[in-house]
């Protein structure tokens, strides 16, 4: 995750990274899921 924030910021130069605000409503449609079935 660090390296592909730091790929992101550099080849946007900073300028696009509005784009990229995490929100609660990602996280709990499509992050937390996989996790929760993962966990078993």
């Amino acid at each position: 995750g660090l390296c592909t924030g730091i790929i992101i910021l550099l080849t946007t130069k900073g300028r696009s990274s509005h784009i990229l605000v995490f929100s609660e409503d990602l996280f709990f449609i499509y992050l937390l899921p996989p996790i929760i079935f993962n966990a078993g």
